[in-house]
């Protein structure tokens, strides 16, 4: 089905294939950003509430992903070719920028406070 999709195949397949594509970048998506909260908050603090820091990047994070499913989803739905090229590309763009995030946010927030 993607191959169709991705060599143009209109009508009602290369819908429901764009349909599969847009399933597939939330969870992608989904699964990326709870990956990185789980990671931030439980390096930083074991079974504690994280404060400052780096725990101000997990809504910057979440925007990030919201921004790049934006754009992906507004190049597949012009474009319908190469999707998962495009997914491929949304998850190694996605992916490189939390871990940027994540080692950025010490310099930009300060260190993290656990409480509890």
């Amino acid at each position: 089905m993607l191959r169709s999709a991705m060599r143009g195949g209109g009508g009602r397949r290369g819908k429901v294939v764009l349909c599969f594509w847009f399933v597939a970048m939330v969870a992608i998506g989904v699964v990326a950003c709870a990956t990185y909260v789980f990671a931030v908050e439980l390096n930083d603090c074991f079974l504690g509430t994280v404060h400052g820091g780096i725990a101000h990047s997990e809504g910057w994070a979440v925007l990030m992903g919201f921004l790049l499913f934006l754009l992906a989803a507004i190049v597949a739905v012009r474009w319908r070719r190469r999707l998962l090229l495009l997914l491929a590309a949304f998850l190694i763009a996605y992916a490189g920028g939390l871990v940027v995030l994540y080692k950025a946010s010490p310099t930009i927030w300060g260190t993290v406070h656990c409480a509890g």
